[in-house]
């Protein structure tokens, strides 16, 4: 029998759309039956790390696991940005709306990575439970966004200001998506920036608790000698529970961790 042309195309979408919708349920299927397998092999495998590094401090020793070298590499979570080492102008996290956490009406971009996001929620409500409400001043930054802070507070407040407080664009953990800015609530400090201040009792309930959520404070008092940055009560930056924990109970900074950390990879 034959069709009119019309007839004939719509046989030939519908034939198309069988088709195509049967490769589909079986690339499901083969999907669905490899990730079964990959968790099988997980399950029955010996998971081992990359590497065991051994830390003394203050006369106590704990190793700390490496899960992989790779955490250690530019944009991951332990990625080391300072004043000697910056990040490719065009690098870029995957990132997320800052959702249920107070955020300053005047912060341009409110976003951080999903990981540091996921936590930062639980963090935030913990503090507020504990009287310490927190708004946050500073998330996610580009490259261009640093770049464009820098130069305003040197032209506002001079060069040597902004060197002292501001990092050089490509040098600042918030290109990382990973380091957030906390000041305690207020209402006037959510409607304008100078407005806002982290009370002391705020700072140090937020220094205590941050490894918990996997946080650090990443200046803390003492350490300038090591960072290269005054102390910032303020600055906090995502590392991940593990390492977070292992940082606060031997009281050491990401200098000092990463030193040794890098030194344990070049020798393996």
């Amino acid at each position: 029998m034959k069709l009119s042309a019309g007839r004939a195309g719509l046989a030939f979408v519908l034939s198309a759309w069988v088709t195509f919708s049967g490769l589909l349920i079986w690339g499901g299927l083969q999907a669905s039956q490899q990730s079964q397998e990959v968790n099988q092999l997980a399950a029955t495998s010996v998971w081992k790390p990359d590497a065991v590094v051994e830390f003394t401090h203050n006369n106590t020793t704990e190793k700390l696991t490496i899960p992989s070298w790779r955490r250690l590499d530019d944009g991951n979570i332990w990625a080391h940005v300072w004043k000697q080492h910056g990040l490719d102008p065009n690098y870029q996290p995957e990132l997320a709306n800052l959702e249920e956490v107070k955020v300053g009406k005047w912060v341009e971009d409110k976003r951080l990575r999903p990981q540091a996001l996921n936590n930062l929620k639980p963090f935030a409500k913990a503090a507020e439970a504990a009287g310490h409400p927190i708004l946050v001043t500073s998330a996610y930054r580009s490259y261009a966004d640093q770049e464009k802070t820098r130069k305003e507070l040197a032209r506002t407040n001079g060069q040597l200001y902004a060197d002292e407080f501001v990092a050089e664009p490509g040098k600042s953990e918030h290109q990382l998506g990973l380091a957030v800015d906390f000041s305690s609530y207020t209402e006037q400090c959510m409607e304008k920036f100078t407005a806002c201040r982290l009370d002391k009792a705020s700072a140090e309930w937020l220094a205590a608790h941050a490894h918990e959520y996997g946080f650090i404070l990443r200046y803390p008092e003492g350490k300038q000698a090591i960072t290269g940055v005054a102390p910032e009560s303020w600055h906090f930056r995502y590392v991940g529970k593990d390492l977070a924990g292992f940082m606060h109970r031997n009281k050491l900074t990401l200098e000092e961790v990463m030193t040794q950390l890098k030194k344990a990879r070049e020798a393996s």
